[in-house]
C-alpha cells in the first residue's frame, strides 16, 4: 500500500512524503480501525494533540489517523515530523 503524508524538513518546510507498506503487514481489518472515521467515533479525536494536522492518505484518497497509523505501521518518520 502506498500512502502520502505532510511531514516538515529541517529548514520547517513542509513537504509531501511518499512510503508504502507492504501486503499484509497490517491485515485489511486493522486498516479499517485506523480510520480518521473510526478514531473519530470512538472520541480519539476530540483529545488528540495532532487534530489539527494532515493525516495519512491512502491510494484511494481514504485519510488514516496519524497517530494510530504510526503506531501500526512503525514508519521511518516521527510523529513529531507531521506538518
Amino acid at each position: 500500500m502506498t500512502y502520502w503524508i505532510w511531514l516538515r524538513r529541517r529548514s520547517g518546510e513542509p513537504t509531501i512524503h511518499r512510503d508504502s507498506l507492504l501486503p499484509g503487514v497490517i491485515p485489511g481489518r486493522v486498516m479499517l480501525m485506523l480510520s480518521v472515521g473510526f478514531a473519530d467515533r470512538m472520541g480519539l479525536c476530540a483529545h488528540c494533540g495532532m487534530a489539527g494536522r494532515c493525516h495519512v492518505i491512502g491510494p484511494a484518497g481514504e485519510k488514516y489517523c496519524t497517530v494510530l497509523f504510526h503506531d501500526a505501521a512503525l514508519p521511518r518518520w516521527r510523529l513529531e515530523d507531521v506538518a
